[in-house]
């Protein structure tokens, strides 16, 4: 019968498991100083060496005892021979002094930190799973959320994982008094005023006292829940690559389109799937139920040209013609009356979102004669403009070449008409007037469009 010196710890277990898993990688540990962060940096520390090992606290300078805290992390990694990087990130007055808002600024500073193939390690443990899928479920969160915290997950240049989420609280503590560690206290756990704290105390301490196993019960809960997931973001997949399509139309940024008539012969739950698919693996966070039911409601009425817009803080879906887009979140107020532009520099348009800058190019058929593209004129204030589009025989309303080319109705608004002393040149990535373009062949000068909504560079507008 093995005895109680032959049961190797659980702690022991789960970072040999982790050292297996990551060989020869730099190891950074967030270090709180707290008993959870102090037995994985010793657990680690006996398993790795010490030229691994990385230390990273963060002060918010919240609490009073907040700076004897941080000395005390660097004298436990002083006495242990750990290299510790810590940090003050006190919160602004205008921020709110709650638990997310610390949370963001110091995995924001764990990502500053981190290079190509390192790895974060936390100490959350199987009751913070507890906590925490319980507290998603209050919040009526779906499938992903309910599946609670990822046991490992793609982080900055590198990698964050947990190797104790399947030890439990009870274990830690053990191990700590056992090798008599020292750890300090946050007197801001025992507050029941902060929502997980009054989870931990007044719900999960009655509900294991009543069902001892509950905490593995929802630990293997939140499994199941990650599995279907999974499953579902599979299917989600498969949709996308089928329904996607690029949209070739618009000069602007955007993440593709799909036909709605597509979208309407999946089944609702299906649809849904795909379009919170769509947002999250452009970075967006997904809406609710309700939000996406308003916005298949208004997408499947539309008919024609319907201007059908359904927004969130930092993106919006659009219908077109046949087609449903995905957006940035796209500027609706006041745009300028004109800028004068010295086309050598690039400029940027207050109001309007967009970054210009011009090269010289061979190809293409909207680039300018190189002398008609100095001393240039922005303007935003067209109405009933008309021009001669390069090869056309008629001078057309800018309205009907817009139509022509199926740009959308929101990027007309923020694409500006470019004059050169008052005459009316293009605008770029549609139209060039007749007797402004370089021939082919010969160099040319190209007007670029940077997409400041999308925060990344699209490149140079062509036809």
């Amino acid at each position: 019968m093995a005895t109680t010196e032959d049961r190797q710890d659980p702690l022991e277990t789960a970072i040999e498991q982790f050292v297996q898993r990551h060989v020869g990688v730099r190891v950074l540990v967030a270090f709180s100083g707290g008993v959870d962060s102090t037995v994985l940096l010793h657990a680690l520390s006996q398993q790795l060496p010490a030229d691994r090992l990385v230390a990273l606290h963060v002060n918010h300078s919240i609490q009073a005892e907040s700076d004897a805290w941080a000395m005390h992390c660097v004298n436990v990694c002083d006495q242990w021979g750990i290299r510790i990087s810590k940090t003050v990130l006190a919160p602004s007055a205008r921020d709110h002094l709650d638990e997310e808002t610390c949370r963001k600024a110091r995995y924001a500073w764990f990502e500053s930190l981190i290079q190509p193939g390192d790895v974060l390690v936390t100490a959350h443990h199987r009751d913070d799973q507890v906590e925490t899928v319980l507290y998603r479920l209050l919040r009526g969160s779906g499938v992903r959320g309910l599946g609670g915290i990822q046991p490992e997950r793609p982080f900055g240049s590198g990698v964050l994982t947990r190797p104790f989420l399947g030890c439990s609280r009870t274990d830690i503590t053990a191990y700590a008094v056992e090798r008599e560690l020292s750890w300090v206290t946050d007197p801001s756990n025992e507050n029941r005023r902060y929502d997980r704290n009054f989870l931990r105390h007044e719900i999960i301490r009655p509900l294991v006292a009543r069902w001892p196993a509950s905490g593995r019960s929802i630990d293997r809960a939140a499994r199941h829940f990650r599995h279907a997931h999974g499953l579902l973001e599979e299917i989600a997949r498969q949709d996308y690559d089928e329904l996607w399509e690029p949209a070739a139309n618009c000069c602007l940024g955007q993440h593709g389109c799909m036909e709605v008539l597509r979208l309407e012969r999946l089944s609702a739950a299906r649809r849904f799937n795909l379009l919170r698919y769509w947002m999250s693996r452009n970075g967006y966070k997904s809406p609710g139920a309700k939000r996406l039911d308003e916005l298949w409601r208004q997408a499947n009425l539309a008919r024609g040209d319907g201007n059908v817009r359904v927004a969130w803080p930092d993106t919006e879906f659009r219908r077109f013609r046949a087609y449903l887009y995905l957006l940035p979140r796209q500027l609706v107020g006041p745009l300028p009356d004109s800028i004068n532009w010295t086309a050598q520099t690039p400029i940027q348009c207050p109001g309007v979102g967009l970054r210009l800058h011009t090269r010289v190019s061979h190809e293409g058929s909207l680039r300018l004669k190189p002398q008609w593209s100095n001393r240039l004129e922005l303007s935003w204030l067209r109405r009933r403009a008309r021009l001669k589009p390069t090869g056309d025989q008629h001078h057309r309303r800018l309205r009907n070449i817009f139509q022509e080319r199926h740009i959308p109705p929101w990027e007309r608004r923020r694409l500006p008409m470019i004059y050169r002393d008052g005459v009316a040149i293009g605008i770029p990535g549609v139209v060039l007037a007749d007797g402004f373009a370089a021939a082919v062949g010969h160099e040319g000068v190209e007007i670029c469009l940077e997409d400041l909504m999308l925060r990344r560079d699209h490149g140079c507008s062509n036809s």
